[in-house]
């Protein structure tokens, strides 16, 4: 009988934690540095009218999201037999943001909040990463007479394009503006070529320092730049 104890003990633990865990509303904190994702799944309780037979209610449910104190999203759930409802909805804010949301629930008609337990007025926070710059970058050093090759990796959600920057000094040229992508772990590869009687082209045994900026088009902003170390052609 006492080896049964710390099982049963063991058990009830895991479980309150796993009940714990189960929250009706949530949003994701540091997973990307371009959107949040709020996250609901509420019980089948919160659509029935505990006046009418736990009956759904006659007008249906009206939800309502809020992102501080502004209304993001709306959704009618007007089931003719009430069920549980999920759903995910991708705010798009940009890196380094932190959102105060809170979803509330209203029967429709009468306009009353829902007041059942966990359905209703619920509240969480969810962050972005700050801008995450490309890594592993790297440029060919006197390999080629002809040109210069560079490399890096996609780690933002936020690329809509790069920018490869050629600096000579206090001189820079852009060389090249190269479509982005939300791909995170994406490899890019450009070669910066010699061009005959190209003013702006490559001059053989000049050291040349590369870098690289990121354009987002969802926060129509361009983000700091990752350096190259310095090469010759």
């Amino acid at each position: 009988m006492t080896r049964l104890i710390p099982i049963a003990l063991s058990w009830f633990l895991l479980f309150g934690f796993q009940q714990a865990l189960s929250q009706p509303f949530t949003a994701t904190v540091g997973s990307s540095d371009s959107y949040i994702d709020v996250e609901w799944d509420l019980d089948q309780a919160c659509f029935e009218d505990a006046s009418n037979n736990d009956e759904a209610y006659e007008e249906g449910v009206f939800l309502e999201l809020i992102a501080d104190g502004e209304v993001i999203y709306t959704e009618i759930i007007d089931d003719a037999v009430p069920s549980a409802v999920n759903n995910v909805y991708r705010h798009f804010v940009g890196p380094g943001q932190s959102i105060n949301y809170e979803l509330i629930l209203y029967e429709i008609g009468p306009g009353d909040e829902i007041s059942v337990m966990n359905c209703s007025s619920l509240t969480f926070t969810g962050t972005t990463l700050a801008f995450q710059p490309p890594t592993g970058v790297s440029a060919s050093d006197a390999t080629r007479v002809d040109a210069v090759e560079i490399e890096w990796t996609n780690k933002s959600e936020l690329s809509s394009s790069f920018q490869v920057i050629r600096k000579v000094g206090a001189e820079e040229v852009t060389v090249a503006v190269i479509p982005g992508t939300t791909i995170l772990d994406s490899t890019f590869t450009y070669v910066d070529d010699f061009v005959l009687n190209a003013p702006q082209s490559l001059v053989n045994g000049v050291e040349y320092t590369y870098c690289i900026r990121t354009y987002s088009a969802l926060t129509d902003s361009v983000f700091s730049e990752v350096e190259f170390p310095t090469v010759q052609d």
